[in-house]
Parts: C-alpha cells; structure tokens; sequence
C-alpha cells in the first residue's frame, strides 16, 4: 500500500510539472501580456545593477516645453561616473506594489541600493482605496513566487483584492467619516465636515461672484492632504516597514524618496491650516523612518507652483527644474553610500550632454528614430535614413549654458553603417531672434562596415549667437539605406 501511494504521489507531482510546462509554453506569455504588466516591467530589469529606482508617473512626466526631458532616475544616474542605475516605473503604484516588486527581485536580481518613491498622496484614503487597487493588486499576481501555473489559479479564482468601484467608494468614505481630527481646536469634525464648508464657502471672483474651477480644486486639496497620519494603522506604513525589513534581510541600501507637494498652490487655495497638515505628516514620516536608520529624502516643499504640469489637480508631475531639483537631492543621499563615484551637477549651469538612447523622449525624435536593431553597448540606438532621415536631435538654448563655456562645441559618437551607400552628415545648426540660421553639415566617413567606429567633430559658435542663440546637432541621412548612432556626447566649451 505504501508503494502504491508512493507511485501515486510522485504521479501527482509529474503530472504538475507536466501541466506548468506546457502552460508555460502554450499559454504564459499571452497572459502576461493581458494581465502582467507589473510583472513584465519588473522582468525587463537587467541581471546586475548598483541602484534600482521604484517609482510611478512622477518619475517619467515631463512638460512638452522642456529641453531636457529626462527621467529622475536618469538625472540621478548622470550624477554618478560609473554605478549602473536603472528604474522600475508603473503609473500608479505605490508601496504595496513596490514592496511586490522588491520581494520577487530579491529572488531573481542583484542589486546594491534601492530608491523608493513615497508619494504623500498614498497615505490618503482616496489612493488606498482606489478603484485602480483592483487591476494593479491582478497585475501583480504574477510577481508571486510560485510556479506560474499556481499564479495563474490564483487569478483565475480571484485570489487578490478585488473590489467593485462602487465598493471602493464606499470605503472611501467609510475612512472620511471615521477618521476624527485629533488636533485641538481644529475648527472641522473630519474630512468631510471641511470639504462641505469649503464648497459651501467656495472661493470668490474680483467681481464677487463664485470661481467654480478654484473652489473644485481647493476641495480636492482638502481631501487629498487633509489627513492626520496615524503610523500604527496606516497600511502604506506598514508597506514602508516590509520594505525596510527586505531590505535588512538583503543587505541593501535603503532610500526613501519623499516627492515634492504643491504646497504653495494648497496654501493659496486653502490656507495655512492645510499647509501646516501636510508639513505635521511630513515630520511624522520623517521622525518615525529616523528611527529605524533609514535615509528619507524629504522633497516636500522644494518644487514651486510653476514646475507643476497639472494646474488643476493634486499631481506630482514636474517640468524640468522640478525634476532636477528632486534628483539632485536624492543623488546627494545617495553619495554617502558610494562617495568615490559622486559628481553632483549644476544643472542650471550644465555644459555636458550624453544620451544611450536607451529612453525614449530623453532629446527630440527620441521615440521615432530610436531602434533595437543594432546598439553599441546595450539595447538601442538611433537611426538615420529609411523612415527616418533625422537622427534624435540634441536641442538646447545657448543662454542656459555658462557664459565661458560658449566658444565651442564637441561631439563624439559611435557609428555603424552596413555598406557606404549612404550620405550620412553630422550637423550643426544654430539660430537666433537676430541673426538667421546657420547650418554646418560634415560628410561621415568611414571604410569600416558592420563595425562601431567612433566619429568626433569641433563646431565654432558663431560670435553672434552666445548670448541669444539656439543649438541643434544631429544626424541626417536622406536615403534609404540607414546608419546608427550610439553613445553620443555633447560637450560645450
């Protein structure tokens, strides 16, 4: 009877196994694609890096006006020489996913430091009980480390939190109503109590006459930070903490990167009674994540009103300088952990450049003409001829660079081309309210085919145009037979 059993069970488990390989190979990657976004984003992670940085739409929003259009992340990494620092971005997410995230590449990656955004947003009720909760908990499933085949009966039977978006509202409220304002003197019972007093008050035209759109947005402010946090019953807290003990347990450097509120527009719409909230909470985060020894970057009130890209409504989308003034900050966190590899930048006196092309929108055309067909050193380069006759182009307004660096320009790239029919020239070109537009285009040329070459060119500034002039450089090729570029540098001086 013993043996019988015996044979049945290993039967069993050969039949499991048999199952999860042919789901792996016949349906796995169709179901990825339909409900494992969070998974693949976190798959596409390279095997090795020193610094990986977990954030949401924060991380990758620009506005359509700025010249540089860089990712934090990758703002922070090109303040440090030689670390390999990479992001894992969904719009969306929060600790709770981010803590899914690092608990399945503590199995399957190696990394050193991690950055995690915290988005005081997160702690409100309306984000904790989001209706987007439900299809964010489903595409996480699949970070769960079990064999796919389990993962995929866990989704089949609906083993997450799902909720109906009537249902979500309903605890939305439930937490309006039940959270007291502890604070003495506090003029309102809850939430809800200064919601209705403000749409109730509203917020006044010069004439007199109510500003719908203002008062709109004031009451969206009161219920997105008027909020006491309590660090016991907070389930974001309680994220924050399982990444903290992952990370102890994996040796890895841990940051908190506390996101910049528009606290100047709060103040303007609301007052100082909501303004001083928010700052109480961000002291709370701070004082309870000193405790347990790990570094929070507390970027609250740096960014102005004016960096954010959504005037009428509570984002933490900035433009340019916002995003630079976050990086700088948390590169600076960064650099007691590899001080030998920090070289903090000025950005708003930058006169070095350099693109991979491995991110889209980092300088115009980048979506267009970026292609996985050929790279230098990683997965992508830019391309120039076919459909494309532009390479991406590096733009920028000679006024941003410091005035002793406007003499020259130095441009170096890798170069590959397949055969010599092509007319391939890097170009030089600069423009001006006063003077007209000077174009200086060299010929590329090389007898190396199917092979990187490294191509380097000096451009003079015209004289009259380095206080008020604007600089393009790029590569054109108007054939159909394409080149690629990798690895370009763009140095002024």
């Amino acid at each position: 009877m013993i043996k019988k059993v015996g044979i049945r069970i290993v039967a069993v488990i050969g039949m499991f196994f048999l199952f999860n390989l042919l789901y792996v190979q016949l349906f796995f990657p169709s179901d990825l694609e339909e409900h494992g976004d969070v998974y693949l984003v976190t798959k596409e992670l390279p095997d090795s890096m020193d610094v990986v940085y977990l954030g949401e739409s924060s991380n990758k929003s620009f506005h359509e006006d700025d010249l540089d259009k860089r990712f934090i992340s990758d703002l922070i990494a090109d303040q440090f020489t030689d670390l390999k620092v990479v992001d894992l971005t969904k719009e969306a997410a929060h600790a709770g996913i981010y803590k899914k995230m690092l608990n399945w590449i503590a199995e399957n990656k190696e990394v050193k430091t991690v950055v995690v955004t915290m988005n005081m947003r997160s702690f409100n009720a309306d984000w904790i009980y989001s209706e987007l909760e439900t299809p964010l908990q489903k595409s996480a499933i699949f970070l769960n480390n079990y064999p796919p085949i389990i993962n995929r009966l866990i989704l089949s039977f609906k083993g997450y939190d799902i909720k109906t978006i009537e249902e979500r509202q309903k605890q939305v409220l439930e937490k309006w109503e039940e959270d007291i304002y502890t604070t003495p003197y506090f003029p309102f019972e809850d939430v809800r109590d200064w919601d209705r007093w403000m749409d109730y008050t509203g917020i006044k035209n010069p004439d007199g006459s109510r500003n719908v759109e203002k008062t709109q947005l004031a009451c969206h402010y009161i219920k997105t930070f008027g909020f006491e946090l309590d660090t016991l019953t907070n389930p974001r807290i309680q994220d924050f903490d399982e990444i903290i003990q992952l990370a102890k347990k994996n040796n890895w450097n841990l940051v908190f990167n506390l996101l910049a509120e528009n606290t100047e527009k709060a103040d303007k719409l609301v007052g100082d009674r909501l303004t001083q909230l928010m700052k109480r909470n961000r002291d709370i985060l701070l004082k309870y994540y000193g405790k347990k020894d790990v570094t929070i970057v507390d970027n609250l009130e740096v960014v102005p009103d004016r960096e954010f890209i959504d005037q009428d409504w509570t984002t933490e989308h900035y433009a340019e300088s916002g995003r630079k003034t976050i990086s700088r900050k948390v590169a600076a966190s960064l650099a007691k952990f590899y001080p030998d590899s920090y070289s903090p930048k000025d950005f708003d006196n930058q006169y070095e450049f350099y693109n991979d092309f491995e991110r889209e929108n980092k300088w115009e055309q980048g979506a267009r003409s970026s292609t996985d067909e050929f790279s230098f050193e990683k997965e992508k380069s830019s391309i120039a001829g076919g459909k494309f006759h532009y390479s991406v182009t590096f733009e920028y307004e000679l006024e941003r660079i410091p005035e002793s660096k406007r003499k020259e320009v130095y441009v170096s790239f890798m170069y590959l081309q397949r055969n010599q029919s092509h007319d391939a020239h890097i170009v030089f070109e600069c423009e001006s309210e006063n003077f007209p537009k000077q174009q200086l285009s060299e010929k590329i040329e090389t007898d190396k085919i199917d092979e990187w070459v490294k191509v380097e060119q000096l451009y003079r500034i015209p004289e009259g145009f380095k206080d008020f002039g604007h600089m393009k450089v790029y590569v054109h090729n108007p054939t159909e037979e394409p080149v690629y570029i990798d690895n370009m540098s763009i140095k002024f001086r």
